[in-house]
């Protein structure tokens, strides 16, 4: 699977570009290996040019649009389902939120990532 949000550079704070290969879910892997083009791979826009990702608001709100559209792709890692399904759902939403995170790039959207989802260890 391939998850992008889509790019409109330089002018980042329009949309970002984000690029994942999710090969964590192994049925899906196959199909990606013998895709031809990356057009036939499932793909989300994230739009922000409406937010401000500098204030912790703005970059809160692109934080929950990014794991929705990850959630889109990946499906929910939420709810009932069988554990081996939902282990490789959450690895792929957990991936391909890492990577847009990383590719948007804004030093705000980082922190509030982090916060939520590498809490530090104290002791």
């Amino acid at each position: 699977m391939l998850y992008q949000i889509s790019s409109a550079r330089p002018a980042w704070r329009c949309v970002a570009t984000a690029v994942l290969a999710m090969t964590a879910l192994t049925p899906f892997a196959t199909a990606l290996a013998a895709a031809p083009t990356v057009d036939a791979v499932p793909q989300v826009v994230v739009k922000f040019a409406d937010l401000d990702v500098a204030t912790d608001s703005g970059a809160a709100t692109l934080l929950r649009r990014i794991e929705a559209a990850a959630e889109q792709i990946c499906g929910s890692p939420r709810g009932m389902q069988p554990l081996d399904r939902l282990v490789r759902v959450q690895q792929c939403n957990a991936q391909a939120i890492a990577r847009a995170v990383t590719d948007v790039g804004a030093p705000k959207v980082t922190l509030v990532y982090r916060a939520r989802y590498q809490p530090t260890s104290m002791g």
